[in-house]
């Protein structure tokens, strides 16, 4: 069964895009986003890693929150990108409490008008955070102590803003291929990930939470994790001639077993 609980409602995005692999959705720099539902869903997880294909519009000129979780600036996880400033950062953020006690990882922001992966691993075990841009470790700064996602997340998850103050730092470009993981990827991870640059629509699925592939083309972003179907495992009365034949029993034979 498909696990719907980290579905997104699509509000405004547009569907259907020529995307990385197969589709993308667009999001258009002023009040597109999806709604990820509740931010509780991702509290307590020693460790986080996500997997992006971005092609920010190379008009892109201001900060740019690809997705958060969470409704404020602290506590919040997200992923935030400075075009704004002259040799702006981008920021992978695990955010707990208030003003500036928080963990983050900051690289180089990537570049705009073409796909980009971006892979982000915050390490809870070893308190380290490692950003990644198309297959490849970039020098990552570490500020505070990562020790997991926040404890106290509030409100919900979103794609493409900040959705918290008067300025919600909206996406203006497309997304592919977001997958959520509740493990530390390795670099062999993120090599498998990036494919030499051609993506992957079938990842690993260990550790897995969600992955959103962008292929739908209604309100709603589907979560492509699926968990085992239930199955019984005991079955109550009585088997008599139960037997296995390799050849294919002729319409005579299997009236004979049936009488």
């Amino acid at each position: 069964t498909r696990d719907s609980t980290f579905d997104g409602t699509n509000s405004g995005a547009t569907v259907s895009q020529t995307g990385k692999l197969g589709s993308a959705w667009s999001f258009d720099g002023t009040n597109d986003s999806v709604d990820l539902g509740s931010a509780s869903k991702w509290v307590g997880k020693e460790d986080l890693s996500f997997s992006l294909w971005l092609n920010l519009d190379s008009a892109t000129n201001d900060w740019t929150v690809p997705f958060q979780i969470g409704d404020a600036e602290n506590p919040r996880i997200a992923l935030t990108m400075d075009y704004y400033n002259s040799g702006g950062l981008m920021y992978y953020k695990m955010s707990e409490g208030s003003g500036n006690n928080y963990a983050q990882g900051s690289a180089s922001a990537p570049a705009k008008g073409s796909w980009t992966h971006i892979v982000g691993v915050m390490d809870g075990s070893t308190s380290d955070i490692q950003l990644y841009v198309d297959g490849s470790s970039v020098s990552t700064t570490v500020t505070g102590t990562p020790t997991g996602t926040p404890s106290n997340l509030a409100g919900n998850g979103y794609l493409g803003n900040s959705m918290y103050g008067s300025t919600s730092y909206w996406t203006n470009g497309l997304m592919d291929q977001l997958v959520f993981y509740d493990t530390a990827l390795t670099p062999s991870d993120v090599t498998a990930l990036y494919n030499s640059g051609s993506g992957d629509s079938t990842p690993d699925t260990t550790g897995m939470i969600a992955h959103y592939d962008f292929e739908q083309t209604g309100s709603t972003l589907e979560n492509q994790v699926f968990s085992s179907a239930p199955y019984t495992t005991n079955i109550s009365g009585s088997l008599d001639e139960f037997f296995i034949n390799s050849d294919t029993l002729s319409a005579s034979e299997i009236s004979g077993i049936a009488s």
